[in-house]
């Protein structure tokens, strides 16, 4: 439920033109913390 949460209450976003990379090393558009969470939860 939590991940559930972070994913659906979080701005960050993925640039684009990344989607062959791994997702730890994509660059995000967003704060830290919120960048973490969508990491995380992808």
């Amino acid at each position: 439920a939590l991940s559930r949460v972070a994913a659906l209450c979080n701005r960050a976003e993925f640039y684009t033109g990344q989607e062959n990379m791994p997702i730890l090393k994509r660059d995000v558009n967003g704060d830290a913390s919120e960048a973490a969470l969508l990491k995380c939860c992808e």
